[in-house]
């Protein structure tokens, strides 16, 4: 019996105590919320000793939205442009000799760079994928990683991107060859 009634006694506490905690975060919340959402304009000027106050308000400031159009509507026609030299030293060390992708007005990071190695051969070059890239303009190095027997001891890579345009309301790909060539070179 004696248990049963220091059960209750902890039961009741403890839901008294949950009563109390709740009505002071209740009214807490309260006053927060209340003291943030004010309608009068906050004063951004301050005056020093002496010094005759101008009485500046702040007004809000309409913030326009970035919306499609207006994102597509300010990019100019798609740009990409390749050139350097990598010329390896040995299967899996090389010299990067200003081997670059330059590229202008690439509108999302799920634009492909798609490469062309000639004589075909197992290279894996890259960025393949806009995602990395700063848009929607930018310079990225190239990278390049030889197969286990390279057919060939010089290779020519060129490139092309895919990119969006706002056309009739609707966004249509196009893809553009890119400039140049990257010349890579096995001395080894």
């Amino acid at each position: 019996m004696l248990m049963k009634k220091i059960i209750l006694f902890y039961a009741i506490t403890s839901l008294l105590g949950l009563v109390v905690i709740w009505a002071g975060s209740n009214k807490k919340s309260k006053n927060i919320l209340e003291s943030t959402t004010s309608s009068t304009p906050i004063e951004t000027t301050s005056k020093a000793p002496g010094q005759a106050s101008n009485d500046r308000k702040l007004s809000p400031t309409p913030i326009t939205p970035i919306t499609a159009d207006n994102f597509y509507r300010n990019l100019k026609t798609a740009e990409c442009q390749i050139g350097g030299l990598i010329k390896f030293t040995s299967l899996t060390n090389a010299e990067h000799l200003n081997a670059d992708l330059t590229y202008k007005g690439i509108d999302s990071p799920a634009r492909l760079i798609k490469w062309n190695v000639s004589p075909v051969d197992d290279l894996k070059i890259g960025p393949n994928l806009a995602a990395s890239l700063k848009l929607p303009d930018g310079l990225v190095h190239i990278g390049v990683v030889l197969p286990e027997k390279p057919i060939a001891s010089r290779y020519t890579l060129t490139a092309s991107i895919t990119y969006g345009r706002l056309i009739d309301h609707d966004i249509k790909l196009f893809e553009m060859l890119c400039q140049g060539q990257v010349d890579v070179v096995l001395s080894f």
